[in-house]
């Protein structure tokens, strides 16, 4: 069973525990992602919580925007999702915390 290569490490448990530092194999990629093109009306999902909708949400439920807010720039970096810029605030958000009207 310690003689078995895992493949989180690519190394048996036997020779893992013995090194100081055990190497990363398993990477993570992430998913292909459909860009939003700039303009596109979104809900943006947020903490604030209305007044007049307290008590008929769940905890676990989201609070979008009530009013849409168009995409001005999105910015993508390799390895990292694309954050999405609209006027409501100064930081960008990802593609799941927009919602297309």
């Amino acid at each position: 069973m310690n003689d078995t290569v895992t493949r989180m490490t690519g190394l048996p448990p036997v020779e893992a525990v013995g090194v100081a530092r055990v190497p990363l194999v398993a990477k993570k990629t992430p998913l292909p992602e459909t860009l939003l093109p700039i303009g596109t009306l979104v809900y943006i999902a947020t903490n604030e919580e209305d007044p007049k909708d307290v008590g008929r949400r769940r905890v676990t439920d989201r609070w979008w925007a009530h009013k849409p807010y168009p995409i001005l720039r999105r910015v993508s970096e390799p390895g990292q999702p694309v954050l999405y810029f609209t006027a409501f605030s100064k930081h960008g958000f990802t593609r799941s915390q927009l919602r297309t009207v």
